[in-house]
């Protein structure tokens, strides 16, 4: 019921059978030959099934039994192929998703600053208020501290449109950190102040949190949250997240949305601060290695503002001639006894 037509063109007469996708072609003389419905041209005639084989062999089937097991196993090649074709085109979908969404978050990194610049201050001012109204810390004692940053700020050079909205609180916690809040607000804990050797050391802590401010990290966290939240959204189809942000969102800004590259920005900028004022670095560069070795647990200070080396790198932006001190040693005294250091 078939003939194997041979590469010299020799017609044999054969039997044809199909298993698992196997045809198998066994010849009166027996000779055999194997191979995969998948890997056959098919040419179907009135009569016969016509298999023609790479090395251009040729299997005639004129049984319409097994022309229909190989038509089968051809068609269930196929069909096999289709589904490969979707699973395939379905995880390119997937992949191209990916990387648009990876492309456009990083859009939206570099965007952040330049967008945080474009808002106006007064704009963040409200929510800083808020957050800090919610801490609910007491204050040392205003008539001690706000001389000094007044005068520091003087030093700095801290420019008035960005001055005008600083508002620093030094609050009695043991908590060792400082923080800069949305719109100016300033926040230095107790704790943080306990650490500190001189006033030198306060004035590297206060600038750097200034350089936070005059760099608008905060409003560049909420723009790139705002971006990212809309990105994600817009390709995945939902657009309610582009203009809310849930208050853990905002939180999590202030605790953690400082990057590394942020905090040497503001490395930088507490460094410019203190040359101006013509204060050495010294003390600072010594602080945050002090505060890398304090006990075995990472101070609160360090987890947001990441301490790999710093001490040097600060040290580095020292000037020659930086000699003048912050503030005097008294007015130091004066302000750690009033957060009952």
């Amino acid at each position: 019921m078939a003939k194997w037509i041979n590469q010299k063109k020799e017609e044999v007469e054969c039997e044809v059978t199909v298993y698992a996708g196997m045809v198998n072609v066994l010849s009166e003389k027996g000779h055999q030959l194997n191979f995969p419905a998948s890997k056959v041209e098919i040419k179907d005639f009135h009569h016969e099934l016509r298999l023609i084989l790479p090395d251009r062999q040729e299997v005639l089937v004129f049984d319409p039994k097994t022309q229909k097991e190989i038509k089968k196993a051809r068609g269930g090649f196929l069909s096999s192929m289709g589904k490969q074709s979707k699973a395939s085109s379905s995880r390119s979908t997937v992949f191209s998703l990916i990387s648009l969404l990876v492309g456009l978050s990083a859009a939206a990194y570099i965007m952040a600053p330049t967008i945080a610049h474009m808002l106006p201050r007064d704009w963040e001012e409200p929510l800083g208020e808020t957050i800090y109204d919610g801490m609910d810390l007491e204050t040392c004692d205003t008539r001690i501290y706000d001389p000094i940053h007044a005068s520091l700020m003087d030093r700095f050079g801290v420019e008035s449109g960005l001055r005008q909205f600083i508002k620093v609180s030094v609050v009695k916690s043991d908590t060792k950190n400082a923080i800069a809040l949305p719109g100016g607000r300033i926040v230095l804990y107790s704790g943080l102040l306990k650490d500190m050797d001189s006033p030198e050391q306060y004035a590297a802590v206060l600038g750097h949190e200034i350089s936070h401010q005059e760099s608008r990290h905060f409003a560049a966290g909420i723009a790139r949250a705002v971006l990212l939240t809309g990105v994600w959204h817009i390709v995945l189809g939902d657009l309610t997240g582009v203009l809310f942000l849930d208050p853990m969102t905002i939180m999590n800004l202030i605790d953690r949305s400082y990057s590394r590259a942020q905090e040497t920005s503001a490395d930088e900028g507490a460094a410019r601060y203190l040359n101006n004022a013509g204060i050495s670095l010294e003390p600072g560069a010594s602080f945050l290695n002090k505060l890398s070795k304090l006990s075995g647990e990472i101070p609160e200070f360090l987890s947001t503002h990441p301490l790999d080396g710093r001490g040097e790198a600060f040290l580095s932006y020292q000037q020659a001639g930086a000699s003048s001190t912050a503030f005097s040693r008294e007015q130091f005294e004066r302000l750690k006894k009033s957060c009952g250091l």
